[in-house]
């Protein structure tokens, strides 16, 4: 399986918004609005600006920004500039508040980054950075499943089936909604998220379960919103590869046994690899960022299926306790042992293998177990 994303630019088009704000007041050393002052947001890593002045109860607000971190500078003639730090999630309306401090004590006062509260909505949320994410020990890697909806998980109140659905705070699954960078990724026909429309872990910047007094935007109870990650002004790349061999694995201890006794071990040999990058194409203008992915899964699954017992082939039914009669004659035939034609045998050879397991004529239980190639099936 190979999986590629790529951010270029294209045309906008409706869709709910990934995008968040910042909000604030500002006020002087007395405790007083200051109407008339410049807010200026600069992203950090696009150098992307904003900017807005304060209304006349000392009050701002500057939407539509891409998550990340920024530079919130707020200055007015006869005061010193504000510097501050905040990280904008996606979907937040980040509250940032500054007391200007008068012209001459100091040129400019910087203030170190900030824990935001959001305190302007009622929305019940939990976010994972792409960063967070990277650091775990992904047990999805390496796999035939490898869309990262799973990470949802480790946000409180998230569960999932083992059909794979996702429930949060106890909703239906198919009361979430599902989006990537705007665009809706859940099935409109059984709920549920769309899994194969999940980029790479490594395009992924940020994903945010609201699990309460969602948005009307989003429809559903609950939602599921992930942004993807973009290219800056420097140039940055990784590499990951993931491996997972049954050479490292432990044996179950309940796995089935050959006639030796040893366990039936199936060869697990998954390789998940890749590349991203990104960097800027005009700087402080437009950006790249790619990823490849790469999954080869040549794997083995133990296979337990019950064949005809050695002597049913030779005809020795008498394990059958029921007496077995000539269809012609109707008589019963001798402690059930029936004749056997060859051209029988031979047809009963060639469809079904010989059982490899010492359980005699029994048809209870498995009598033939091997390990088989799993054939993946991919979406």
């Amino acid at each position: 399986m190979v999986a590629f994303a790529l951010l270029c630019l294209v045309n906008a088009a409706a869709a709910q918004s990934p995008f968040g704000s910042f909000t604030g007041t500002v006020t002087d050393p007395s405790g007083a609005v200051v109407p008339g002052a410049t807010v200026t947001v600069s992203n950090t890593r696009t150098q992307a600006v904003r900017s807005t002045v304060t209304a006349g109860d000392g009050t701002y607000l500057l939407t539509n920004l891409d998550a990340g971190t920024y530079r919130v500078t707020i200055s007015m003639a006869g005061f010193a500039d504000t510097v501050q730090e905040a990280i904008l999630l996606a979907r937040q309306t980040a509250r940032v508040n500054s007391r200007l401090q008068l012209a001459g004590t100091t040129e400019q006062v910087q203030v170190s980054a900030q824990t935001i509260i959001e305190t302007s909505s009622a929305t019940i949320d939990n976010s994972r950075s792409g960063d967070d994410i990277n650091k775990l020990a992904l047990n999805f890697r390496a796999t035939s499943a490898t869309s990262p909806i799973v990470v949802a998980t480790l946000a409180p109140g998230v569960q999932q089936d083992r059909g794979g659905a996702i429930s949060i705070a106890g909703n239906l699954p198919f009361m979430t909604s599902f989006s990537i960078d705007g665009i809706a990724s859940h099935s409109s026909r059984s709920g549920g998220p769309a899994r194969e429309m999940f980029s790479s872990v490594e395009s992924i910047e940020e994903f945010k379960m609201s699990s309460a007094n969602n948005n009307a935007e989003f429809m559903q109870v609950t939602d599921v919103t992930t942004t993807s990650r973009s290219g800056n002004n420097q140039f940055r790349g990784t590499g990951f590869w993931f491996i997972n061999d049954s050479a490292l694995s432990s044996v179950n201890r309940f796995a089935p046994k050959d006639p030796s006794g040893k366990p039936i071990k199936p060869n697990i040999r998954t390789n998940t690899y890749g590349l991203s990058g990104g960097g800027p194409i005009v700087r402080n203008k437009t950006f790249f960022f790619g990823t490849f992915e790469g999954v080869r899964e040549p794997n083995e699954a133990t296979l337990q299926h019950t064949v005809p017992p050695d002597p049913f082939r030779t005809g020795d039914l008498s394990s059958v306790a029921t007496p077995i009669r000539n269809p012609f004659t109707g008589q019963p035939y001798p402690n059930n042992q029936i004749p056997v034609h060859a051209a029988s045998a031979k047809i009963l050879d060639a469809m079904y293998e010989r059982q490899n397991q010492s359980t005699g004529a029994a048809i209870n239980r498995p009598n033939y177990v091997v390990n088989g190639p799993v054939v993946v099936l991919l979406r």
